[in-house]
């Protein structure tokens, strides 16, 4: 019962339009349909290594090894800001582009 019931939760989260959804459709409508494709892979891919490391217990082990789980969080956000800064150009470039 508690794996169907999580089941409908995730079909109901993954019907709803979010930032995946968003990005699949300005990449399908911007560029060519190979790109889209690798967009959707993408996130395939992401998703299916969350609910592996979900599945494996990744909870569990930040929750015994607390220090891992802080510098789990400091190394994405020092990846958020690398994405940041490529997005927008930074250092003076010239010029800013889009993933």
């Amino acid at each position: 019962m508690y794996l169907l019931t999580v089941a409908s939760i995730w079909t109901i989260a993954a019907l709803t339009p979010g930032p995946n959804f968003l990005l699949v459709v300005r990449v399908g409508l911007t560029g060519p349909q190979i790109v889209a494709v690798a967009a959707v892979a993408g996130i395939i891919t992401g998703t299916f290594f969350w609910g592996l490391a979900g599945w494996l217990g990744i909870g569990s082990l930040f929750t015994a090894a607390p220090f891992a789980y802080a510098v789990a969080k400091m190394a994405g956000g020092v990846y958020l800001l690398w994405l940041a800064c490529g997005c927008s150009g930074w250092p003076a470039t010239g010029k800013a582009r889009l993933l």
